[in-house]
């Protein structure tokens, strides 16, 4: 089924010596897309000038650059390690000049410095240093500009990367242009019984505290009223067992439903339960037992011959 997909550019600015760093960025956006893009109908597109250039005349290569594809990208990666690159018309390399035109056009840029380890024999020092300053031009300015992360080995760097990316890719699916619906919510009023579409709003000057604050006033004076009333309640007498007390007619109709009556259980009777116990899987105790017929054990008060006290 066709579906509309909103497809955005990331520039992938780097000097020649970063080439695994490359590798991974492509490994982790193609991650990205089938993970959480291709459902969202988004998909990120690399760009890089090794593989989106093309040889033109009639002007600076990062003019023609900038022309060809790095204007119309949406975002940018870009690493440093450590070499800083060729210097261009208005800035100090390729990649700079990169990063600032689209921190000028107010897009994303994610800024990485390569801290992995190089034999010296193979380190350019001037070059390194010409890193070191525009890392420190950069945290200075990074309350205007914005911020940047370093990385030992190229698993940590592949692991920010993808923190990073996966952190920023989903505001991308609030961003996308969805055309926007006018709501047909509206307001009607009743009018004579019938539903009026020219109903009037006006504003209303009703205090709604001072009404709340009434009510309150109004149950207070409730509630004192009625812990004054005097309820007279009539008092019988109960024929109790051991001596005669005085109740409630309610109170004494309710311990007469509590008072314990004795039942005696068969021997065919215990056998029916049991069989009723194991019909439903439940395991036969003497609480279980008790329990599905609703009748409690209760402590014999009387203790026999030998004074021991036993249940019945």
């Amino acid at each position: 089924m066709p579906k509309t997909i909103t497809q955005y550019s990331i520039l992938i600015s780097c000097p020649s010596d970063v080439q695994e760093e490359l590798a991974i960025i492509e490994d982790v956006i193609n991650e990205i897309n089938r993970n959480i893009g291709d459902i969202n109908g988004v998909k990120l597109e690399i760009k890089h000038w090794g593989a989106d250039s093309y040889p033109e005349s009639g002007g600076r290569p990062q003019k023609l650059l900038n022309k060809q594809f790095v204007n119309t990208c949406d975002m940018a990666i870009a690493v440093f390690w450590t070499r800083f690159g060729t210097p261009t018309d208005d800035y100090g390399s390729g990649t700079e000049e990169e990063i600032e035109q689209l921190l000028k056009d107010d897009k994303q840029v994610f800024l990485y410095f390569s801290d992995v380890p190089l034999p010296p024999s193979k380190k350019n020092e001037k070059e390194y240093q010409r890193v070191l300053n525009f890392k420190e031009q950069y945290h200075e300015a990074h309350q205007t500009k914005g911020l940047y992360d370093s990385y030992d080995s190229i698993q940590e760097f592949k692991k920010k990367l993808t923190n990073h990316l996966y952190l920023y890719v989903p505001k991308l699916f609030i961003d996308k242009n969805i055309p926007k619906q006018d709501s047909s919510l509206h307001i009607v009023g009743i009018k004579n019984g019938l539903i009026d579409e020219e109903i009037k709003i006006s504003p209303t000057n009703i205090d709604i505290k001072k009404i709340t604050n009434s009510m309150v006033i109004k149950a207070q004076n409730l509630i004192e009223e009625i812990s004054k009333v005097s309820v007279q309640v009539e008092v019988n007498t109960v024929e109790n067992k051991s001596n005669k007390i005085e109740r409630n007619p309610a109170l004494g109709l309710a311990i007469k439903h509590l008072e314990p009556i004795p039942v005696k259980i068969d021997d065919k009777d215990q056998e029916v339960i049991k069989s009723y116990l194991n019909s439903e899987l439940i395991p036969y105790t003497e609480d279980t037992f008790f329990n599905v017929i609703g009748v409690n054990k209760q402590l014999d008060m009387i203790p026999d011959w030998r004074g021991n006290r036993a249940y019945k």
